[in-house]
């Protein structure tokens, strides 16, 4: 399994994501770390109503495969706040190697966005989408060249230095296919000014 994410479960509801980083951070670099609050089925009442209970859940991205298996060694049965805790690696099904960052600024260029990004692997290209009339950047496509990669950057802690209203995602099906629509309009506008250039030069020959 190719991943460097790890399930956390039965973490203590007195537990803070502080609590997990200071335990995992000791087995490596912490790309990110989340706690989830989940509700999950629990049974039926006296009315024969769906019950449901509480639960949280965690997901800790270290850099390396190398440290994740030394946290998934080293971390299973840890007690954290009073509860052991248990590790186990994650995929997530939803991910993909293309990121949308949305919410950008005037500060943001294709080339900030590829230094930034290209911390957590090899980004094959970045996507800039110009708004028209004001010039200024609207949102991205951040392109890895894997999607464990993309993994460690959607969550990524350093995230937060690209302003308060940039938001990392994976790009939705939808979207994906609008980034591919965009790039195949411009392949064909530049494949047409390539043929027009290539006229004009035959035609200055002559």
């Amino acid at each position: 399994m190719e991943t460097t994410t790890l399930k956390i479960s039965n973490i203590s509801f007195d537990a803070t994501e502080d609590d997990l980083i200071d335990a995992f951070d000791s087995c490596g670099v912490v790309v990110s770390l989340r706690i989830l609050n989940i509700k999950v089925k629990n049974g039926f009442d006296e009315n024969d109503e769906q019950v449901f209970r509480d639960k949280r859940v965690g997901y800790v991205t270290y850099m390396t495969d190398k440290e994740c298996k030394l946290a998934y060694h080293g971390l299973n049965g840890l007690n954290v706040r009073g509860r052991s805790i248990y590790v186990d690696y994650s995929v997530d099904y939803k991910a993909n190697n293309v990121l949308f960052v949305s919410g950008l600024n005037a500060n943001h260029t294709s080339d900030s966005l590829k230094s930034h990004f290209q911390k957590f692997g090899t980004v094959s290209s970045v996507d800039l989408n110009v708004d028209s009339r004001t010039k200024s950047p609207n949102f991205a496509f951040v392109t890895f060249s894997n999607v464990v990669d993309a993994t460690k950057a959607c969550h990524a802690f350093s995230n937060e230095k690209l302003g308060e209203t940039t938001k990392v995602s994976y790009a939705r099906k939808e979207q994906r296919e609008q980034k591919q629509n965009r790039r195949s309009n411009r392949d064909r506008v530049d494949n047409d000014k390539r043929q027009n250039r290539s006229g004009q030069n035959r035609q200055s020959r002559d």
